[in-house]
């Protein structure tokens, strides 16, 4: 009875570090294949036109090819001014995935006013064609110190994580999860 309980962990192990070994295996074909993907070159034009910026005005820090939640990723990372901007986007279809940037060392007290929630609100349901406000999750919160509003929209097979700008109105970060 022991030699076959013992038989049978031994079994359970193996197989469970086989399935790992092929899990690591085909996510390193999968980045390995990138015949069908765009260039690195098209992830960062696709990034740029985004964020309306021109590849001379920015200064790039990240460009690495990934995988995220089974889907391969370009993430590519950028500076324009005191800003800095995260993009994932996908390797083969050249979709934005998620993106956010932020402000560096702006401060709450040269702010002006705060958009309030309804307006934060409509943002969202305006990016979120198709949602309705039942659909949308928000709370106010601080981000390094700077007011913003995020929360989560859930309606149909998609879920969104969003933040948005709590002076300006700007969205700083959509991604699909």
């Amino acid at each position: 009875m022991k030699k076959r309980m013992i038989a049978v962990i031994l079994a359970v192990i193996t197989a469970t570090g086989l399935t790992a070994c092929s899990q690591n295996a085909a996510e390193k074909k999968a980045l390995e294949n990138t015949s069908n993907y765009i260039t690195e070159a098209e992830a960062k034009e696709i990034a740029l036109a985004h964020a309306d910026k021109a590849v001379a005005d920015v200064t790039f820090t990240r460009m690495k090819l990934d995988t995220e939640d089974g889907r391969n990723v370009y993430e590519v990372g950028f500076y324009y001014e005191n800003r800095e901007y995260d993009y994932d986007i996908d390797a083969f279809t050249g979709e934005i995935i998620g993106y956010d940037h932020d402000t560096e060392g702006r401060t709450a007290n040269n702010a002006v006013g705060d958009i309030g929630e309804d307006a934060a609100r409509d943002l969202i349901l305006e990016k979120a064609e198709g949602a309705s406000e039942g659909d949308i999750v928000i709370r106010q919160n601080t981000n390094d110190g700077e007011p913003i509003y995020e929360g989560t929209v859930a309606y149909g097979a998609k879920n969104y994580v969003f933040q948005v700008d709590a002076i300006n109105g700007e969205i700083t970060k959509w991604e699909e999860e």
